[in-house]
């Protein structure tokens, strides 16, 4: 008899778990960009937010926004600032987010590093989401056999999503995107120099379960994108060559299996 009432509370502990995280995703709306067929979202930085959140178990609900439609003015912000949560008619950015993540993280005893305990990570983390961003969009909106892809990809996904608009988002991305090139290099030589940055990770994760060794931390996620969208069947300079590098594609299946959720499209390694 004491057995089945403590299975009941057991059943109905869970339950109650169950309903509060779909009440707590009901409170979070995420807004990110629109995606293509292929991908999650065609923001790194709005993929990058929603595999950390998912890993650091923080619910949330997902919005798209097609720009430069009329969904932005749902949360009167620039577009430069997505990806956002609106939480209780309060507005997170991006910085705000991952704070919230690193709460949740501490109070369910999840393991992860952030970037504001280590020097060494603020500045690896600074360089995955900026410099690798920029590199990303230059290839994205800078490549035309790649634009085009992508392109067609879009009006498959939306058919009713005008060809000027995704211009106008180009050439306002192309712009931001320069200023995020790393000078050292020659903007022309971006193919050949990504590729060896592609060997580089896949030879420094050899001896590395993640990137920093046995503990994964917020910079494995930020990697994670990068390497995520570069594996998109569209970039197709990289897709084959990042499937090629054992180490690195072995990471990004551990990366990818640790924070899986329902909007996930593409599976590592499938």
């Amino acid at each position: 008899m004491s057995g089945g009432i403590v299975q009941n509370a057991s059943v109905m502990g869970k339950m109650r778990s169950m309903i509060k995280k779909r009440e707590n995703a009901l409170q979070n709306k995420l807004y990110a960009w629109f995606p293509d067929s292929h991908q999650e979202t065609i923001s790194i930085r709005c993929f990058f937010i929603m595999r950390l959140m998912k890993y650091c178990n923080v619910e949330f609900e997902l919005n798209y926004v097609r720009l430069p439609e009329k969904d932005l003015s749902v949360l009167q912000v620039e577009a430069k600032e997505i990806p956002i949560l609106k939480a209780e008619d309060k507005l997170y950015k991006t910085y705000q987010i991952i704070d919230l993540c690193k709460e949740t993280a501490s109070k369910e005893n999840i393991e992860i590093l952030f970037q504001d305990e280590n020097l060494a990570h603020q500045i690896f983390f600074q360089w995955a989401t900026t410099n690798l961003l920029g590199s990303y969009v230059g290839l994205l909106y800078g490549d035309k056999e790649i634009r085009e892809r992508v392109y067609k990809d879009y009006q498959k996904a939306y058919p009713d999503f005008i060809e000027k608009n995704l211009d106008l988002i180009s050439e306002s991305m192309l712009e931001w995107s320069i200023h995020n090139e790393d000078i050292s290099q020659d903007p022309k030589k971006k193919k050949e120099n990504i590729q060896k940055l592609i060997d580089n990770l896949d030879s420094h994760l050899e001896n590395n379960k993640f990137w920093f060794g046995d503990n994964i931390s917020i910079n494995d996620f930020a990697l994670f994108s990068f390497c995520y969208m570069m594996y998109n069947p569209q970039f197709i300079y990289f897709h084959d060559y990042i499937k090629s590098k054992e180490s690195l594609f072995n990471w990004m299946k551990t990366m990818d299996h640790l924070s899986r959720h329902e909007h996930s499209k593409i599976k590592i390694g499938s």
